[in-house]
């Protein structure tokens, strides 16, 4: 069957919005649709006399992390980050593991955030594997939506880091010496 190029990706962020959007919706939060294809935001929320924008985007699950692209791109292929003003949070539905996140613009720091769902593997010794881990509790729907509703629209979820568990191992790369 003839599909023209683009229909893939169009239905995936049709999918991706909707979870993102159902998430929303069950909060009791009124949120708006911008008419056609045109705005860099997907969705906005209102929180009362603040307007947030959402931007949808699909995440995938790679090496225990949830990862989307943090960028939008045009018809030339040309991919563009947004920028502060653009929009207010990134909007990730996964569908490897069902969960929805909202990320602010500013927690997005690299063009393909990850977002951690799993412990880092046993061993690892980057600076980022035990500080700074970007986890994804701290971005779930319903969490900083909570946050909104506390705070009156600002990102300050009440959540604890997973404590992270030290085997002792050696990396496997890593040979003993």
């Amino acid at each position: 069957m003839f599909q023209p190029s683009g229909c893939e990706t169009k239905r995936k962020g049709n999918r991706c919005e909707a979870h993102v959007l159902a998430a929303l919706t069950e909060a009791d939060l009124n949120v708006l649709v911008p008419w056609g294809d045109n705005a860099r935001y997907d969705l906005v929320v209102e929180i009362g006399s603040r307007f947030l924008r959402i931007q949808c985007k699909a995440g995938r699950l790679e090496n225990g992390c949830v990862v989307f692209s943090a960028y939008m791109t045009g018809r030339d292929g040309r991919r563009t980050r947004y920028e502060p003003g653009d929009i207010d949070y990134y909007g990730v539905w996964c569908p490897a593991t069902q969960g929805t996140y909202l990320v602010p613009l500013e927690e997005a720091r690299s063009a393909m955030p990850y977002l951690r769902v799993e412990q880092p593997r046993p061993g690892s010794t980057g600076a980022r594997q035990k500080t700074g881990i970007r986890w994804a509790g701290r971005f779930a729907a319903a969490l900083v939506i909570e946050s909104w509703l506390r705070t009156g629209g600002r990102f300050e979820p009440t959540w604890t880091s997973p404590a992270l568990v030290n085997t002792g191992r050696w990396h496997p790369v890593r040979v003993a010496r």
